[in-house]
């Protein structure tokens, strides 16, 4: 068989298959579509492609996995449109997907672990600079908590927007070459004495640093802004 009845990435594999899986019940899908992905029988590229080119047809029901590598190529589609390769592009192709930015080349690569509940690596994330090739280390969030389809979609937006991600992941940071983010928000430098504490308070300001702390005198119950013990007039008197 060749040309529309086979899929484009990988002429063994009829269009049909990725059919007759849109047809099922949504709970026959979800007995069998890990499988077929995990054996790389199926894969996500091939199926987003042809739905966006209208060549397959999904049905309203679909089970949770299904629905989410739906999901996750609308946000595919709707980044390609966005993209104008000046900065930003995005490819993708099997199990990969390049995303292009003023960073360089992110490639996430969908890996087998993506599919079963075992502890092993979902994903592997790399990112391509001029002259050296970084392994991101991220996950995106629980297997059990979302499907493979938003995960991967999660992944995706992050490399996307990797200079705002960059501010909350220290992976992507490091990756990056930028400072790694302030994880603690209760921990900043005071703009008064430039010292890391504890008790900056966005808001309020550097009042609530140690350098504006008001302490009261030991001796003479008058209040001071710095120091624990007595106050300068105190000092001068007991000296």
């Amino acid at each position: 068989m060749e040309g529309k009845n086979m899929t484009p990435h990988n002429s063994k594999i009829p269009v049909s298959l990725y059919q007759w899986l849109l047809e099922q019940p949504a709970e026959e899908q979800e007995k069998v579509v890990s499988e077929l992905f995990y054996y790389d029988i199926l894969n996500i590229s091939d199926m987003i492609d042809l739905v966006n080119d209208e060549i397959i047809t999904p049905l309203e029901d679909n089970c949770p996995t299904i629905h989410s590598i739906l999901w996750y190529g609308s946000i595919i589609t709707q980044l390609v449109d966005d993209s104008d390769w000046n900065p930003k592009g995005i490819y993708h192709y099997d199990s990969m997907v390049g995303i292009i930015t003023d960073t360089g080349v992110w490639e996430i690569e969908l890996l087998s672990g993506a599919w079963n509940n075992a502890s092993t690596p979902s994903f592997k994330v790399e990112l391509h600079g001029a002259d050296k090739t970084h392994n991101v280390c991220i996950d995106a969030v629980s297997k059990k908590e979302l499907p493979v389809g938003d995960r991967l979609a999660t992944l995706v937006l992050a490399c996307w927007n990797d200079t705002e991600t960059a501010k909350i992941v220290d992976t992507f940071a490091h990756a990056m070459g930028t400072p790694p983010p302030n994880t603690d928000p209760a921990i900043a430098t005071c703009p008064n004495c430039g010292i890391l504490n504890n008790n900056f308070d966005y808001e309020v300001g550097h009042t609530m640093c140690e350098c504006q702390r008001i302490y009261d005198c030991p001796t003479c119950d008058r209040m001071q802004f710095s120091g624990h013990g007595q106050c300068s007039s105190c000092v001068a008197n007991y000296a």
